[in-house]
């Protein structure tokens, strides 16, 4: 992620944890300060991925957009980008009944599989 320093400063949290996805944050120099090399790195590990999910709904605009597509154009690599609103809208869609009852199915039998390996291999189990 390519962020400013109040942002980054917020979202390093999720690179302090390891994650599932790993996360890495770019930061960018204040106005005032002198340039970093952010967009520079952030576009070599960016090309140096086969292919790149994207919302392309999105018009984004603004002088680091600007920065990021004349970076993008000048680069000899550029991944395949992939929109991935079809994806999201399908994970945030409601569910209908079926898929809800065998969720909580699921679960209950991952609960009960959970109770039981804790019984069975744990500590005994006491109230406070």
């Amino acid at each position: 992620m390519v962020l400013t320093l109040s942002s980054a400063r917020i979202l390093e949290q999720l690179q302090k944890h390891r994650t599932v996805v790993p996360v890495e944050i770019f930061t960018l120099a204040k106005s005032k300060d002198p340039p970093t090399d952010a967009l520079p790195r952030f576009l070599s590990v960016f090309t140096s991925n086969q292919r790149i999910g994207t919302l392309s709904k999105e018009n984004y605009a603004g002088k680091l957009i600007d920065e990021w597509n004349n970076a993008l154009a000048a680069s000899d690599k550029k991944p395949e980008v992939v929109d991935i609103a079809p994806s999201i809208s399908t994970f945030m869609a409601v569910k209908d009944d079926e898929e809800l009852v065998g969720h909580l199915l699921r679960v209950h039998s991952a609960a009960k599989l959970t109770l039981g390996c804790r019984k069975r291999f744990g500590p005994p189990l006491t109230r406070p």
